[in-house]
């Protein structure tokens, strides 16, 4: 039953090692704020048992927005506003971390820019999806970027209270595509050294919220991109040399996947068989092995469902702790139902991604589909 044992990160400890892994809930103000709603969905989650809730990925300047109604940790009068989610969390015990992240070329700015324009290579400018209209980054923009993230860091300490930040490195976005060999071709230090960047974040925030401040990073053990059966994007190896490289790291969510390769970062399938569960466990077994001699936290995310493969995941050596997202959003309170039940063997979520996918229409907030249909028919 070693889900249900508690576990440090830095200074701060877990009750258990359930996790909510940032999820998007469509709840955010227009200018990122956390609304009545966003707030009592935190408060939800934490009666829930869970031991660390990651808040949902807030941006940390403007023009890195990916959503209408996405948080924000971009200034100090809309980081206040986090206190609300953060006192929401605390008062059922559930730690709580910011999620910060910058979209990149996935903004939706008029004017998104890219890691490196890779003007030699239109087909893989096309298979990734950057606009053509994107403009490289220049050095002293990516400067100023790290400066913010670790500037929205110092306010989820300082102002909002969270206990942690976690760095989204995965996915496509922003400090993910500056680790991808693929999209990373710039022929200065961030391209010849391609860790510079999540690096050079990590040491600056360290820097404002001091040694005793968890910070993690969500990353992909392997973007799964490929061409001609050639990987070109990051893969595990490529994933360790990185986080191997980064000083001051507490802890690591190993995701994987991005928009334009074979796997995406949320899959469909039946995950209750137990060797089903963690479809990312042999990057993330790969990453905990690496980094154990560093103490860092590794946690596991994909594809998890009950708490026996949580305690198998752990027992096995992939990772110290667990991370869920859409089994959330059909059952808030799961953990919960889990520790009153540790055989439990099947779960409401199916993993249809119905809840995912219903959100790209405007004003969808997140909600199982499958459990409105039921509602509607009793």
């Amino acid at each position: 039953m070693s889900v249900w044992k508690s576990i440090e990160i830095n200074k701060l400890t877990l009750h258990n090692r359930w996790i909510r892994s940032a999820t998007w809930e469509a709840m955010a103000t227009p200018k990122g704020g956390a609304t009545r709603e966003l707030v009592a969905w935190y408060d939800t989650l934490a009666q829930g048992g869970l031991g660390l809730i990651i808040a949902s990925h807030a941006f940390v300047t403007e023009n890195g927005r990916v959503k209408d109604v996405q948080l924000s940790l971009a200034n100090d009068k809309i980081a206040a506003e986090h206190k609300k989610i953060v006192d929401a969390s605390h008062i059922h015990g559930s730690a709580i971390m910011a999620q910060l992240t910058h979209g990149g070329y996935a903004s939706i700015t008029d004017s998104p820019k890219t890691i490196c324009s890779l003007p030699d290579d239109l087909t893989l400018r096309a298979t990734v999806k950057m606009p053509i209209e994107a403009e490289e980054y220049t050095i002293e923009e990516l400067e100023a970027l790290e400066d913010a993230f670790a500037a929205a860091a110092a306010r989820c300490k300082r102002i909002a209270g969270y206990d942690g930040v976690q760095f989204h490195a995965g996915h496509g976005y922003l400090i993910s595509t500056t680790l991808s060999p693929a999209v990373n071709r710039r022929p200065d230090r961030y391209g010849k050294d391609r860790a510079l960047f999540l690096r050079n974040i990590v040491a600056k925030a360290r820097a404002l919220v001091g040694p005793d401040f968890p910070l993690a990073v969500k990353i992909n053990g392997s973007d799964y991109f490929d061409i001609d059966g050639r990987p070109v994007g990051s893969t595990v190896q490529t994933t360790i040399d990185a986080l191997s490289s980064i000083p001051g790291l507490d802890a690591v969510e190993v995701s994987g996947g991005v928009k334009y390769g074979a796997y995406q970062a949320i899959r469909k399938g039946n995950f209750f068989p137990l060797d089903k569960q963690g479809y990312h466990r042999n990057e993330t077994k790969a990453i905990r092995d690496a980094l154990a001699p560093l103490g860092v936290t590794v946690i596991a995310v994909g594809g998890i469902r009950t708490p026996s493969g949580a305690d198998r995941l752990i027992d096995s050596g992939v990772c110290d702790a667990v991370a869920m997202c859409r089994p959330f959003i059909a059952e808030p309170h799961i953990v919960k139902l889990m520790m009153q039940n540790h055989d439990l063997t099947r779960v409401k979520c199916v993993s249809c991604s119905r809840c995912i996918e219903a959100m790209s229409s405007p004003g969808v907030i997140v909600a199982c589909q499958q459990c409105m249909r039921d509602q509607m028919k009793t």
